[in-house]
C-alpha cells in the first residue's frame, strides 16, 4: 500500500442527483432530465477528484453498516481511494442527500438526511500516517477527528485544507 499524499478526514454520503430545469417554488410534481446515484460529501468527493488526477489518497471517515454506507465504500474503492481508515459502525446510519441540479446553471439545492450514531473511539485513528502526507483535507462533520488530524499535520509541517459550508 502506497503512502497517501492527500489524507481526508470527514464526510462521505450517498447522493441522489436529479437534473431539473428550475427549482420548485411551490408544491407539485416536476420533471427531471437525469438521475444518478453516487457517492458524495465534501471530503470524499475531493479525494476522488485528487485520485483521478493522479494523487494517492486516503479517506478517514465513518459510515453506517447499512446499504448507503456499503455503496459509498464500494465506490471509493472503485476509484482506488485507500479506505483502510474507514470505520463501519454497526448501528450507525450513513448520510443520504437528495441533490437538485439546475441544468442551465449547475446551481445545486440539497435535502440532507444526516448521518447518525457514528461514534468511533479516536484512539483508533492512525495519526502517524499524517507525517508523510503532502496535505490533509478536513471538513466540519467529524470535528474531534479533524482537530486531531489538523494538529498532527501542523506539528509535522503538513498543510491543512479546510472545506466548510454555511449550513443555511
Amino acid at each position: 500500500m502506497q503512502q497517501a499524499e492527500v489524507i481526508g478526514v470527514g464526510l462521505a454520503v450517498l447522493d441522489h442527483l436529479m437534473v431539473v430545469s428550475e427549482f420548485p417554488s411551490r408544491e407539485g410534481v416536476f420533471p427531471s432530465t437525469q438521475y444518478h446515484v453516487e457517492g458524495g460529501g465534501m471530503v470524499a468527493t475531493a479525494l476522488v477528484a485528487a485520485q483521478r488526477l493522479g494523487a494517492v489518497t486516503e479517506f478517514w471517515g465513518r459510515l453506517g453498516d447499512d446499504e448507503p454506507g456499503h455503496a459509498v465504500l464500494k465506490e471509493l474503492k472503485s476509484f482506488s481511494v485507500n479506505t483502510s481508515q474507514v470505520h463501519i459502525v454497526p448501528e450507525g446510519k450513513t448520510g443520504v442527500c437528495f441533490v437538485m441540479v439546475r441544468a442551465d446553471t449547475g446551481e445545486r439545492a440539497f435535502v440532507v438526511n444526516t448521518q447518525t450514531d457514528l461514534y468511533v473511539d479516536l484512539k483508533n485513528l492512525h495519526l502517524d500516517r499524517i507525517r508523510k502526507a503532502k496535505a490533509v483535507l478536513i471538513d466540519a462533520t467529524w470535528i474531534e477527528a479533524a482537530q486531531q488530524a489538523a494538529h498532527c499535520a501542523r506539528s509535522h509541517g503538513v498543510p491543512v485544507v479546510v472545506d466548510v459550508h454555511d449550513g443555511r
